[in-house]
């Protein structure tokens, strides 16, 4: 039996790599023809995704990963033909889910050329963070993942506000639940390099409640002005008279968006959470403003036992006081009266 095996492995190495070696010569072939009238990217595309694929079947994650990091780079080099490759920018589908590369069949509308800009986009990332999270490679999965909300957003120009803030927030969350399925030893440096992230994304979800809150009216009036985020200067051009909840996919989203409470309730554990992994991290300060931030929303409903209780733990009981803690203490002040 031990020879049939090895017989069987050997036989399926060699086809492996001939399978590789046929793929690769294509792969140059199309390369070469790259600046020719009628090169198709997409084609180029799912021929390169082939051979990522042999590479991940044999568990060489980084040959697979460099493929899809080639194509995003022929990608980004030939910006004037983009348009030309896909059939809209196509932005329809909020709720992100990242490391789900078969929620659509992004395949087959890739060899169909029938593939949105906005969902290749999603599509090529989320196959590069599955690799990165094989070679636990978890500090480059957040830069990666921060570099597509930044750079798909910069795309957005005729999508709604409504959507582009919907669409930043799903995303943020969803790099964050990524992050907190990552098992690592207390002691591992990454832990506090996914702490810092998973503040940042969580305060970046934070703004984009503050914009959506704004539009929709769940935030008080005046709460803004108050608040630690200064996006927002110009709320009555903002907010939208009619906003269209259809747009929104994610539940989560629809939920909170539909009534105060709710609203409350995600805006409020989004920001504990953002404090949480701050303090994790060691950015104390960053945390105080946050809770800060809770305590004026409590204000601004005139729930002032809870504002109390999140803002007197953070004023000091002794010693010099700086500007934010007299902020605090003033606003405590306001609460008691």
């Amino acid at each position: 039996w031990n020879a049939l095996f090895l017989a069987i492995r050997d036989q399926t190495v060699q086809g492996l790599e001939a399978r590789t070696s046929v793929l690769g010569d294509e792969i140059r072939r199309m390369d070469a023809n790259r600046m020719l009238p009628g090169w198709n990217y997409c084609k180029f595309f799912v021929t390169k995704e082939r051979l990522a694929d042999l590479y991940a079947a044999l568990e060489l994650w980084d040959a697979a990963l460099a493929q899809y990091d080639e194509l995003e780079a022929v990608y980004e080099q030939l910006p004037q033909a983009q348009s030309a490759w896909f059939s809209e920018f196509g932005a329809c589908d909020d709720f992100t889910d990242l490391l789900n590369v078969h929620k659509k069949p992004y395949r087959q509308q890739l060899a169909r050329n029938t593939i949105t800009q906005f969902d290749f986009c999603v599509y090529l990332c989320g196959q590069q963070l599955r690799l990165l999270v094989e070679m636990k490679r978890y500090a480059e999965v957040v830069q990666r993942a921060q570099r597509l909300i930044d750079g798909l957003g910069a795309k957005m120009h005729d999508v709604s506000p409504m959507f582009r803030a919907a669409w930043t927030y799903s995303t943020c969350m969803n790099v964050v639940e990524i992050c907190e399925g990552v098992q690592l030893a207390q002691d591992d440096a990454t832990v506090r390099v996914l702490a810092v992230a998973k503040a940042e994304f969580l305060a970046s979800a934070r703004r984009q409640l503050d914009v959506l809150g704004t539009m929709c009216g769940r935030l008080p009036a005046g709460y803004l002005k108050q608040s630690s985020t200064r996006e927002l200067t110009q709320e009555p051009e903002s907010k939208a008279s009619e906003p269209d909840l259809e747009l929104i996919s994610n539940p989560v989203l629809a939920e909170a968006l539909a009534s105060d409470a709710r609203f409350d309730q995600v805006y409020v554990r989004t920001c504990e959470q953002a404090t949480q992994y701050y303090l994790d991290s060691g950015r104390k300060r960053f945390a105080q403003v946050m809770q800060g931030d809770i305590a004026q929303l409590h204000i601004c409903r005139e729930r002032w036992a809870n504002a109390i209780r999140v803002l007197r733990p953070l004023i000091p009981a002794t010693g010099d006081l700086n500007v934010m803690d007299v902020h605090l203490a003033e606003q405590q002040a306001v609460c008691e009266r």
